[in-house]
């Protein structure tokens, strides 16, 4: 189940305007280590300012840097056009993990300009979220300015547990074990996740999950009475036999 981490939710009274090469951006810093699947923000729109992009980016000296984490669409031409205003949920598909005490940015931009464009609400008058502040840029995020006098509306969720399950995967009956274990390897690299079960024709490779590794009992000829073991941390792997 998803939770509710850092947020800005209460308090706006007017809006800034998301359009071509007119980036947004509101940056936030996590107190807990976790990953972040989703954000929230509360929004509207102005004619049909077409698909937009949230990502998450690193910070440095207060505004966005580097290229996105993770990112994530909507479709901007469904929002009201007033209000009530929505708070509109852009799920990010891998996430990413977030260190505490650590700042990073939601960055919004659209394609569309002029008269097409987003509206996201924000506290201009009285902003009190310490862990960040607005940022803009009028140059497609090639460069950042931070205004300290204004917070975007916004919720960052996310769950604790970093090593999430992935879907069973078919591997021909001709792959050797370790090819078998390649793959999965690569999977878990793909996604950063760990929990899998393997078939092979119609054996199942059963799988256990334990708090920091897997065990996959091969079973297969030549291996019985053996397996081999992935331990996973947030950002690798290492393998080791199992006696």
């Amino acid at each position: 189940m998803a939770t509710k981490y850092q947020f800005y939710s209460s308090g706006d009274d007017g809006y800034i305007a998301a359009l071509g090469n007119t980036w947004r951006a509101q940056t936030f810093t996590p107190s807990t280590k976790h990953r972040i699947t989703s954000i929230k923000l509360l929004l509207y729109r102005s004619g049909s300012p077409g698909t937009i992009t949230v990502s998450i980016r690193g910070t440095s000296g207060g505004v966005p840097t580097g290229a996105d984490l993770c990112s994530g669409t909507t479709n901007g031409n469904t929002l009201p056009i007033g209000s009530p205003y929505e708070w509109r949920e852009i799920t990010f598909t891998s996430g990413y993990v977030l260190q505490a005490s650590t700042k990073y940015a939601i960055v919004v931009r659209v394609p569309d300009s002029g008269a097409d464009y987003l509206a996201w609400r924000v506290d201009g008058t009285s902003p009190t979220y310490t862990g960040g502040a607005f940022c803009s840029s009028g140059n497609a995020g090639s460069s950042w300015e931070e205004n300290t006098s204004i917070d975007c509306m916004f919720e960052e969720w996310g769950d604790t547990d970093v090593l999430r399950t992935l879907q069973p995967i078919i591997i021909s009956q001709t792959m050797t074990i370790e090819m078998a274990v390649i793959v999965l390897l690569l999977r878990i690299l793909e996604a950063s996740l760990v929990t899998q079960t393997i078939s092979i024709g119609s054996a199942k490779i059963k799988q256990q999950k334990y708090q920091r590794f897997i065990c996959i009992p091969t079973g297969l000829s030549g291996q019985a009475g053996k397996g081999i073991r992935v331990n996973a941390t947030e950002d690798g792997f290492e393998l080791a036999d199992l006696p």
